[in-house]
């Protein structure tokens, strides 16, 4: 039951995620234009499942953050990581105040998530922007909400799986 919950709260959490601008996703600034089109995170995807709340109403059901698994590459299968177990933090009133915080919700200058592949205590999350180059990008995300569930990092082949599921 708890496993179909978190299934759930995870597929919500994509629905609502969605992703913006149209540069290149990596740490440096974009190869083409002025550097804009960093990758952001709002709650303006029409919604397909009980997801349905916006604001500070949706991040109060998620208890203010979510993380996402973002990867990236040039088949059907992304396997190239670009959103290591990014944390992203909702705090009102703040949109608009970083290239990729347009809607309140922040990733970058966070504190890296545990569950990161490389994991350092004190360093920060990057910025993103999006690559052209790709043919394909997958982005898993999840909230543990309040609910005291625990989660294991996401993977490549993790986040294949749950697609696939």
């Amino acid at each position: 039951m708890k496993k179909n919950y978190l299934l759930a709260v995870a597929l919500a959490i994509m629905t609502m995620a969605s992703c913006s601008d149209d540069n290149y996703v990596g740490d440096q600034e974009a190869l083409k234009g002025t550097g804009e089109g960093a990758i952001s995170f709002d709650l303006n995807t029409p919604n397909v499942t009980r997801g349905n709340k916006t604001g500070a109403e949706a991040a109060e059901e998620l208890n203010s953050a979510f993380v996402v698994e973002g990867t990236k590459g040039s088949t059907s299968i992304a396997t190239t990581v670009v959103f290591d177990n990014y944390n992203v933090q909702y705090t009102a009133n703040t949109a608009n105040t970083t290239t990729s915080n347009t809607e309140n919700w922040e990733y970058v200058n966070l504190d890296v998530n545990p569950l990161a592949s490389i994991y350092h205590e004190g360093d920060k999350q990057t910025i993103k922007y999006w690559d052209y180059s790709q043919a394909q990008y997958d982005f898993i995300a999840y909230s543990l909400g309040t609910g005291g569930a625990t989660a294991t990092r996401i993977t490549p082949a993790t986040a294949y799986a749950i697609k696939s599921y």
